[in-house]
C-alpha cells in the first residue's frame, strides 16, 4: 500500500512499525560498511560511524514505533545475545540524538544482558514498562526510566534474584517517577526506605510488593499520620510481610488517600489476635474501602491458643467501612456465631464475596447454623460467593418453616468446612435450592487448593440440580 500512493505511505508505516519484537530489525537501515555483523554478534567488517543519511533512514522508521519488545533470546527474536548487545552498544555510541525512539509508549524488556545501554530505547512518551531480568540489569533499567521516562505511568518488575539493588534505586530516585500511577513488583522485596520514598509520588494509585522488615524495628522511621503527602492518591495497596508489626499498622494508618478502595495483605507468620485487632483498627480509618483481603498464610501452627482466636469485637471496627464488597479472612481461628455473621450481613449490605476463615488447626465445633445463610440472603442481595463454617448436622423440616425462603438469585457458590457433618442430604438440598436457586456447595479447600476433594458435596450438588428441576 505504501508504494501505491504517497498519501498512503505514512499510515502504512505507522501500521507496519507500530509494534516490533526487537530493535535489531532496524539495524538493516545501515549499509554494510557501517554495520556488518553476523547473527552471532561477530563483526564481519569494522564498523564506521553512520552518516546523517544513514541515521535519517533509521529515524524515519523508529519514529513510528509505539510498542517495543527487547527479547534478547535467539529462540524468540532470531538474533543472538551478542548481536543484540553489539547493536545496543553501536546505537548508544553513535546516536545523533538522545532519543532514538521518541514515540515509543510501551517497552517490554526480557533480558539479563545489555541493560547498561537500555536508555537508547527509552523515549519521553513512554507510558508502560515491563521489566524482567536479574537484579543488576533491573537496577540499570530502573535508573534509566527514572532519568528519561518522565511520562511513565505503569511499571511492572520481575527480578530473578533478591538483593538490595532494586530498593536502592527507588530509595535514591523514586521521587523522579512523578507520573507513575501503577507499580507492580509483587514478588520483589522492597525496603522500608524505598516504600517511604515511593509514598511521595503524587499520582500513584496502585502498588503491589513484598515489604522487607528488619529483625528489629527499634530504629525505624514510623510513617506519620500527619504527613499529607503519604500515598495521597492511592486506591489499591497490596503487600506481603513476614508478620504484622507496629510499622505495618503505622503504614496503614498513615496513608492519607481518601480514595483507598482495596487492601490485600499476605502474612507469612501466624499473627496473634492482638496484632490483627491493631491492623483492623488501622483499616477502619479508611471508610471508603471496598475490598479487604488477608491472604492464606504460609506458616500455620499445629495448634491454636486463646491468644490467636478472633472474636466479634475484633472485627467490629471494620463496620465503619460501610461500602465493603469483598472480605477474605482465610486460615484464621475464629469465635464467631450466627449473631456475629448476621451483624456483618446487616452492616455490609453491598457484600459480593465473603470468606470467613477456616482454620484447619482448630478442632472446636462450629456454632454457625443455617441462620447465617438466611441472614446473607435477606440483607446482601448482590452476594455471589460465601465461605463460612456452617453446620448442616441439624437440618430439619422445622428449619425449612422457620427460615421462610427469600430467594437470593445472585449467590453462585457456598464454601463450607470440609469437616462439616450432614444429617439429611435431601433436606439440605431442598433448603439451599429454595434459598439460593443458582448456588452450588463446595468444600472450602476445593475453592482454594487444586486437587482438593469436593466429596461429599458432589452428591449434594446433584441433589440440588434434581430439586431445582422438580421446582421448575
Amino acid at each position: 500500500m505504501a508504494l501505491t500512493c504517497r498519501c498512503f505511505y505514512e499510515p502504512a508505516m505507522e501500521a507496519r512499525w507500530e509494534s516490533i519484537e526487537g530493535y535489531e530489525l532496524l539495524m538493516a537501515c545501515f549499509p554494510q560498511d557501517v554495520w556488518n555483523v553476523s547473527k552471532d554478534g561477530e563483526f564481519i567488517s569494522p564498523p564506521h560511524p553512520p552518516s546523517r543519511t544513514d541515521w535519517d533512514r533509521f529515524l524515519a522508521l523508529s519514529k513510528h514505533v509505539r510498542r517495543l519488545e527487547a527479547l534478547h533470546s535467539k529462540r524468540r527474536s532470531g538474533f543472538s545475545i551478542n548481536y543484540s548487545i553489539a547493536a545496543l552498544r553501536f546505537l548508544n555510541i553513535h546516536r545523533p540524538v538522545m532519543k532514538l525512539f521518541p514515540n515509543v509508549r510501551e517497552l517490554h524488556w526480557t533480558s539479563d544482558f545489555g541493560a547498561e545501554y537500555a536508555s537508547v530505547l527509552i523515549g519521553p512518551l513512554l507510558h508502560i514498562a515491563d521489566v524482567s531480568a536479574d537484579d543488576k540489569s533491573c537496577a540499570f533499567i530502573l535508573q534509566a526510566l527514572a532519568n528519561d521516562a518522565s511520562s511513565l505511568q505503569t511499571l511492572s518488575i520481575t527480578v530473578e534474584d533478591r538483593v538490595p539493588n532494586i530498593s536502592d534505586v527507588f530509595k535514591k530516585s523514586g521521587h523522579l517517577f512523578r507520573s507513575l500511577q501503577y507499580l507492580d513488583c509483587e514478588k520483589e522485596f522492597l525496603s522500608i526506605d524505598a516504600i517511604i520514598r515511593l509514598s511521595t509520588i503524587p499520582l500513584l494509585q496502585s502498588i503491589s510488593c513484598s515489604i522487607e522488615l528488619p529483625e528489629s524495628e527499634r530504629d525505624l522511621a514510623i510513617p506519620s499520620a500527619q504527613d499529607p503527602k503519604f500515598f495521597p492518591s492511592l486506591r489499591v495497596l497490596s503487600f506481603s510481610v513476614r508478620t504484622i508489626s507496629p510499622w505495618v499498622v503505622a503504614l496503614l494508618q498513615a496513608c492519607t488517600s481518601p480514595d483507598l478502595r482495596e487492601v490485600w495483605v499476605g502474612i507469612d507468620d501466624y499473627p496473634s489476635r492482638e496484632d490483627l485487632s491493631h491492623m483492623f483498627g488501622a483499616l477502619a480509618l479508611h471508610r471508603a474501602l471496598e475490598t479487604i483481603m488477608l491472604l492464606p498464610l504460609i506458616h500455620k501452627p499445629a495448634s491454636i491458643g486463646p491468644g490467636y482466636v478472633l472474636k466479634q469485637s475484633d472485627i467490629t471496627p471494620l463496620f465503619a467501612c460501610r461500602s465493603l464488597q469483598f472480605l477474605t479472612l482465610l486460615d484464621f481461628a475464629y469465635n464467631f456465631d450466627d449473631n456475629s455473621l448476621e451483624n456483618m450481613a446487616i452492616v455490609w449490605p453491598h457484600l459480593r464475596s465473603i470468606h470467613v476463615g477456616i482454620c484447619y488447626a482448630q478442632s472446636s465445633p462450629t456454632r454457625i447454623s443455617l441462620k447465617t445463610l438466611h441472614a446473607f440472603s435477606t440483607h446482601c442481595s448482590e452476594l455471589h460467593t460465601v465461605t463460612v463454617p456452617i453446620s448442616f448436622e441439624l437440618v430439619s423440616e422445622e428449619d425449612m418453616r422457620r427460615f421462610r425462603p427469600q430467594p437470593c438469585l445472585s449467590l453462585q457458590s457456598i464454601g463450607v468446612d470440609y469437616r462439616t457433618p450432614i444429617s439429611d442430604k435431601n433436606l439440605l438440598a431442598a433448603f439451599v435450592s429454595a434459598l439460593f436457586p443458582h448456588a452450588s456447595i463446595h468444600n472450602s479447600r476445593a475453592l482454594w487448593q487444586r486437587g482438593a476433594s469436593n466429596s461429599p458435596w458432589e452428591e449434594i450438588n446433584e441433589l440440588l440440580k434434581r430439586s431445582r428441576l422438580v421446582q421448575t
